[in-house]
């Protein structure tokens, strides 16, 4: 029992000191210079009590010796007075005062270059990455990377300053006996091992409590969420959301609170012997005193010295640096974590397709799981084909459309296009030649023109580089039914939407479907698709959004998604789903007269469209 929890402790702090090199390698690859200047602020800093109390020794007996003499020492006394009151100067004021400005700027730098790393390596994570919310915490929690890093770097240097300190100041007890100064570090050495043990009980419960942290950031969010004020206030949700915040954060703070407990019961027994030790030696020292075995000078600064020792904040101080440590293990886990990038293709999409799209034999199954999504599927979509893909919720549609999107890639079998398979194709060729709208379509909230425009960066413009095309989003817009609105704003295509930037106008939510839509026109795809972006309308209305789509899109490809069938029948073609499989396929009129699962879908449903 008692080896596995040393070997578990060494483990730990093994642990610990790999972070701690990952956090320096990091601040000196970004700033080496300003590093290297923290750290001779910090060390000197950490020499100005053993300086003082150096000085003092030398001072009070000067002052004592030029008592005694007849014709005073005043002279020899201002060399230590301007010496004491020179280092306390100097390490009370002057050195923290230069070191805190260069802090804030390594914070600024590291906050820069670590957090744009950051930003490019979730950028480029599979979508399935923020699917799952396991490897999702792994990126919730590395936030703030730079200030964790600097953090780490901050406290290191303030944990080896007050070492500095330690050694120093102990070194004076030296002249009593050499012993003393060893013994006096030893006693650090069991309460910064409980530290360490402490820090090691709070890092597990940190990450055991992730997923409570979450429920509680997400009923804050309901509560106080700008969008979900209209549906908690007719359905009186507020009251029943307090309450679940209120449970979850009692837990937390419950759980919190505990592990506080035991770790100050564990530290109150070793503080106990350590300050009578102390105090003993403040006694012994005066018995030394008094026989005039010591100096004045050296019994105040061996006094001082004790002083010293037991508000050197080696404790807190390690704990500090460990709590640190911990939260930048967060970050270190997520930029260190192995993501697989598949091999990038150098072939482009051509311009005119001839086959079209296809699906052969593809299987896909999400990382870490057993069950097929999709079983061995096997279908294609050619050039200027109307397709719909149906099947109930569960089916696998989507999972099609984020393969057909390059989103995902299969678990065995392959997605190509003109016989191309796509992981030969680059990956931007691929977005660039297919688009969809989804049922879960973002309200971006830039301006009008920018919300529209983002669906073709490539067309942005000006000295921002965020300046939309104006002539080619007009057109689009057009087309996608935003000018109907358009024309009624001040500024047009500038106005701010949405309430997050600028003072935006709020829009309803058919406004920002026709912005949804008109986005994806904004580039010539090869294949349009709409992934139930109108599952909120009801199906009559479904339809005609369907059919204005259709419209639009004449002589292009495109795919349409749904779980219900009137739009259906606005297509070529109509797969239907069931189970990851092809059920069956065919026009509306041939899968009725089939009487299948098709025809059972249209029975059930049928009601809705008359």
């Amino acid at each position: 029992m008692f080896l596995n929890k040393f070997l578990n402790t060494l483990k730990g702090f093994g642990k610990s000191l790999r972070n701690l090199k990952w956090s320096i390698k990091q601040i000196y690859s970004k700033s080496a210079g300003l590093a290297s200047l923290l750290v001779t602020l910090y060390l000197l800093e950490g020499f100005g009590p053993s300086l003082s109390i150096f000085v003092t020794h030398h001072l009070v007996d000067t002052v004592s010796i030029s008592t005694e003499s007849i014709n005073g020492g005043f002279r020899s006394v201002i060399p230590w007075v301007a010496a004491f009151f020179g280092i306390q100067l100097l390490t009370g004021q002057i050195l923290w005062r230069i070191r805190t400005p260069l802090e804030t700027r390594l914070r600024q730098k590291l906050e820069f270059n670590i957090g744009r790393e950051r930003l490019e390596k979730a950028a480029n994570l599979p979508l399935y990455y923020y699917e799952d919310s396991k490897t999702y915490d792994k990126l919730d929690l590395s936030g703030q990377a730079g200030d964790k890093v600097v953090r780490v770097f901050q406290e290191s240097l303030g944990f080896i300053q007050n070492i500095v300190n330690l050694l120093t100041v102990s070194l004076v007890f030296s002249i009593i006996s050499p012993w003393l100064s060893l013994l006096l570090v030893v006693l650090f050495i069991p309460q910064s091992l409980l530290d360490f043990k402490s820090s090691k009980m709070w890092m597990d419960l940190t990450y055991g409590q992730t997923e409570e942290h979450r429920k509680v950031n997400y009923f804050n969010s309901l509560i106080t969420g700008r969008t979900e004020q209209k549906e908690i206030r007719i359905f009186g949700l507020a009251h029943h959301l307090i309450i679940l915040w209120h449970t979850y954060r009692q837990k937390l703070r419950g759980d919190l609170l505990e592990q506080q407990k035991r770790i100050q019961l564990y530290s109150i027994p070793l503080q106990l012997p350590v300050t009578g030790f102390h105090i003993g030696l403040c006694i012994y020292f005066s018995t030394l005193l008094l026989q005039q075995e010591l100096t004045p000078g050296l019994f105040v600064a061996l006094f001082q010295a004790i002083v010293n020792l037991t508000s050197i904040p080696i404790s807190s101080s390690l704990t500090q640096l460990l709590e640190a440590l911990v939260r930048v293990q967060f970050v270190r886990d997520f930029m260190e974590e192995k993501v697989y990038s598949r091999k990038e293709g150098s072939y482009l999409i051509p311009s005119n397709l001839v086959k079209g799209f296809s699906f052969k034999e593809v299987s896909f199954k999400y990382p870490g799981q057993d069950k097929m999504i999709l079983d061995r599927l096997s279908f294609c979509i050619h050039p200027g084909e109307r397709v719909a893909l149906v099947g109930k919720n569960g089916s696998g549609k989507s999972t099609i459309v984020k393969l057909l999107l390059g989103l995902y890639e299969p678990t065995t079998g392959h997605v190509s296009i003109d016989d191309m398979k796509y992981s030969d194709i680059r990956p931007k060729s691929i977005s660039d030649n297919v688009t969809a709208v989804f049922q879960d379509f973002h309200n971006f909230e830039f301006t009008l023109g920018q919300s529209i425009g983002i669906g073709d960066t490539n067309s942005f413009g000006g000295e921002d580089g965020l300046t939309p095309n104006y002539e080619k989003v007009a057109k689009v817009a057009e087309l996608g039914g935003v000018s109907d609105f358009c024309s009624n704003l001040t500024n047009g295509l500038d106005t701010h939407i949405g309430y997050t930037l600028d003072e935006g106008i709020g829009l309803s939510g058919g406004q920002w479907q026709r912005i949804a839509f008109s986005r994806v026109l904004m580039r010539n795809p090869k294949l349009l698709i709409l992934d139930e972006p109108t599952a909120s309308l009801d199906p009559k209305q479904e339809y005609e959004v369907y059919e204005k789509f259709n419209e639009i899109a004449k002589n292009k490809t495109v795919l349409f998604i749904s779980h219900r069938l009137g739009s259906a029948r606005l297509a070529d073609r109509i797969i239907v789903l069931q189970d990851g499989k092809i059920a069956e396929e065919g026009d509306h009129d041939e899968l009725l007269k089939k009487g299948n699962v098709y025809s059972s879908m249209w029975e059930e449903q049928s009601q809705w469209y008359k």
